[in-house]
């Protein structure tokens, strides 16, 4: 990874690190700091490592859309009664793959942990163990040519789920 950064930047994580070495007693941070301030890119690069990229909107925008989705479809389904013809499995949040949707399941993760899509997330994410995008992608294709996609009736969630294709 390619980091370059201004001299401004370079101060400023030089003097957290210098905060964090005298906190925690890390000589590590001490020596990084020192680095940072010297400009010894070769150094201090490897900190840069172990930080993802950013999020694409896209990615971003599609995750909250299928989280929408759900809560609009559960809330639906909760209005009407909870009727018997549909699940409240078939209504749950399934989740992402955590091993093949790493992104998605992470920003659920994190969504989670600022308690927000609780009742689709539950406290932590879900992980549904099996890839579930390209599901979620017929779901919303469906979902958003509906009329009031917040208020669905019985047979509109029905048309939803069977875009999952199973």
């Amino acid at each position: 990874m390619d980091i370059k950064l201004t001299p401004a930047e370079r101060l400023i994580l030089a003097n957290q690190y210098e905060i964090l070495g005298e906190l925690r007693s890390d000589d590590y941070a001490k020596r990084l700091a020192e680095n940072l301030r010297n400009g010894y890119e070769f150094l201090y690069r490897d900190v840069f490592e172990s930080v993802s990229p950013e999020m694409d909107e896209t990615s971003t925008k599609f995750v909250l859309d299928t989280l929408i989705m759900y809560q609009a479809i559960e809330n639906s389904w909760e209005d009407l009664g909870k009727p018997g013809e549909i699940k409240a499995i078939d209504v749950e949040f399934p989740g992402f793959d955590g091993n093949n949707e790493g992104r998605f399941y992470g920003f659920a993760c994190a969504l989670a942990d600022d308690n927000r899509f609780t009742a689709q997330l539950g406290l932590r994410g879900k992980n549904s163990h099996s890839p579930k995008a390209s599901t979620y992608r017929r779901m919303l294709a469906v979902w958003k040519e509906l009329a009031d996609q917040y208020a669905l009736t019985k047979d509109q969630i029905q048309l939803v789920l069977a875009a999952r294709g199973y």
